[in-house]
């Protein structure tokens, strides 16, 4: 007899192994990431990227810059791959819906490359979406940042902004005003809500203080980890709530 209720779909044996192939494909490309970044530091090739100065760990912080491999029983979540891909693609959408409205936004520099600096040898770096160069109330070059938010994050955004919200997201948008020497107009940081597809806009002034912090993180960051040094972690509880889901868990708390 025929089922069409919705939960004859999930009972399938075929849709439970077209999801699993789909999961199972994901976490493979995030192990073979995290083997090649290890392989790429061990080489020499340091840096620690803008977007992680901001984190709330500077132990994560850390474990990221030197491209230490995960807790070998980290279980890789193929869902938050997802949401990083969808990430990227979502700044391609918000990038021509800006530019169909009549912003000249640029995404890459003529020579194709992403826009970004590198300073102290590569060290610290960063990259950014894109610089506007006119458009309704743009007259000047200015930065642009975007970012594709779950709900519950889109609604901490709209309710008590990015920089409180969202500090990795401040930091990280301070550096690249400063090392991009784009600080006379605030940067357009848009969020988009990714289930709603509602947007956020707001307009982040540069400042001295907050860039300089930031940087100064970044330096203390590459200085104790070339020293032996190791940040102080986020909580000394591992099961706190950043704690739980880190992939560096075991190693940090010496579990």
């Amino acid at each position: 007899m025929l089922d069409f209720n919705p939960s004859a779909f999930k009972r399938s044996k075929t849709a439970r192994i077209i999801a699993g192939a789909i999961d199972a494909g994901l976490a493979k490309r995030m192990k073979e990431k995290a083997v090649s970044r290890s392989k790429y530091k061990s080489d020499g090739n340091y840096g620690i990227g803008a977007g992680i100065v901001g984190a709330p760990c500077k132990r994560k912080s850390q474990y990221d810059y030197l491209g230490t491999m995960p807790d070998e029983e980290y279980e890789y979540n193929p869902r938050m791959q997802r949401i990083w891909d969808r990430g990227h693609m979502g700044e391609e959408l918000m990038a021509g819906w800006l530019r169909e409205a009549g912003y000249d936004l640029h995404t890459t520099k003529a020579d194709g490359r992403q826009f970004g600096f590198r300073v102290a040898g590569g060290k610290f770096k960063g990259y950014y979406d894109g610089i506007f160069h006119g458009g309704p109330g743009i007259e000047e070059p200015t930065l642009w940042e975007n970012k594709w938010l779950g709900n519950k994050s889109y609604r901490q955004v709209e309710q008590n902004g990015g920089e409180k919200a969202k500090p990795e997201y401040f930091a990280q948008v301070q550096t690249y005003m400063a090392y991009e020497d784009l600080t006379a107009f605030p940067t357009v940081w848009t969020a988009v809500n990714a289930d709603t597809c509602e947007i956020h806009i707001e307009l982040i002034p540069f400042s001295k203080t907050k860039a300089q912090k930031a940087t100064d993180t970044a330096v203390g960051i590459i200085q104790d980890s070339e020293a032996g040094a190791i940040r102080p972690r986020v909580s000394q509880d591992p099961e706190y709530w950043l704690c739980k889901g880190c992939e560096y868990r075991r190693r940090c708390h010496g579990r």
